[in-house]
């Protein structure tokens, strides 16, 4: 069988494992609640490690994935720890949201915003958060394209919209309460991988050592180090994904959370750059994670294909959760109780 066939096997299989996950947790249509704050049927907040895992894969992007190795490949280790400490931006948000919550009781960031600038700045706020969930729709699309097809061919384009019709599709039925527990599973399945990943790539980095960085690729490690503890105050804030699961579960949940979720996606990425630092240690041309899979058997370079797969499904669709969210709610500054109106505004958005 070719390895285009597997390929397109796997994305197969891969939907059909969200589909039965979607229609076993949410079978027939969701509340409201369920849709905009990802309550359980019977009218409860998400649990602990429901939350943990769905905000630690939810910024564990197919992106970021790609972004880990590359750095790491480039600057050496410096470049797998700086790309890591983005991931502290959890502890900020815990702590920031935690207070607004405790403080303020505000209830989402858009409404603390219209109270201390008015509606105007919340607006304006609002918009360059649309923008940001677009980019994070082309470019999660993007990196597991690749495995499908040169850029810009037709198997690149069709997964690209196979894959993000589909996340629609179970994003429109559940919402975010859909997007929490295909989370879960696919926080699952990407520890999972990452182990298999490791356990290939350990004996040969071990054998070679870490790979030499000289005196001015360590100076620029280090200086994206210090840039994203700079950012790290900041970076949060622009990303729904991450802030509108700090209002679904009590602020003391939340903080715990958000800690424990900045602590194991941080470790996943960090992990995950060993695959740039072998690909600098055997000096292996072109973008790590579709060069460095290539070295072994093909059933690697699925195991690669579906790790890209599982990051950015569960990223597009805690994406299309906020941007339902963004236009049938924070918008408008809803503080009532959700709608079922809200909830078809939100379909259509």
């Amino acid at each position: 069988m070719s390895t285009v066939t597997l390929t397109w096997a796997l994305l197969a299989g891969y939907g059909l494992f969200i589909y039965r996950i979607v229609k076993t947790t949410t079978p027939g249509k969701v509340s409201v609640s369920e849709f905009f704050q990802g309550h359980s049927r019977q009218g409860d907040d998400p649990g602990l490690w429901l939350l943990v895992s769905s905000a630690t894969i939810s910024w564990i992007f197919a992106k970021s994935i790609d972004n880990a190795a590359s750095l790491s490949n480039a600057f050496g280790i410096t470049g797998g720890i700086g790309y890591a400490i983005y991931y502290l931006s959890f502890v900020t948000a815990a702590v920031t949201l935690y207070l607004i919550r405790t403080r303020g009781g505000y209830r989402s960031i858009s409404e603390f915003l219209v109270s201390k600038y008015g509606t105007l700045c919340s607006r304006l706020f609002l918009l360059a958060i649309a923008i940001r969930l677009l980019n994070e729709v082309w470019s999660n699309t993007k990196v597991f394209s690749l495995y499908f097809g040169p850029e810009g061919s037709g198997g690149y384009w069709f997964a690209a919209l196979l894959v993000t019709s589909f996340t629609v599709y179970y994003s429109l039925l559940g919402g975010l309460r859909s997007s929490l527990l295909t989370d879960g599973a696919q926080m699952l399945l990407a520890a999972v991988l990452l182990v298999i990943i490791l356990a290939v790539l350990g004996p040969g980095l071990v054998s070679q050592g870490l790979p030499p960085a000289d005196r001015d690729t360590t100076l620029a490690g280090l200086t994206f180090c210090g840039l994203a503890f700079v950012q790290i105050f900041s970076y949060p804030f622009h990303d729904p994904v991450m802030t509108d699961r700090a209002f679904i579960t009590s602020p003391k949940v939340m903080f715990k959370g958000f800690v424990l979720a900045g602590l194991i996606s941080g470790g996943f990425i960090f992990l995950f750059s060993f695959v740039g630092l072998y690909a600098r240690a055997f000096a292996v041309e072109g973008s790590p994670i579709l060069a460095v899979p290539v070295l072994f058997s093909l059933p690697m370079l699925l195991v690669f294909n579906a790790i890209m797969l599982t990051s950015a499904g569960s990223t597009l669709d805690s994406t299309f959760s906020s941007v339902a969210k963004l236009g049938a709610r924070d918008w408008a500054n809803r503080r009532d109780h959700p709608t079922e109106g809200q909830a078809s505004i939100g379909q259509w958005h």
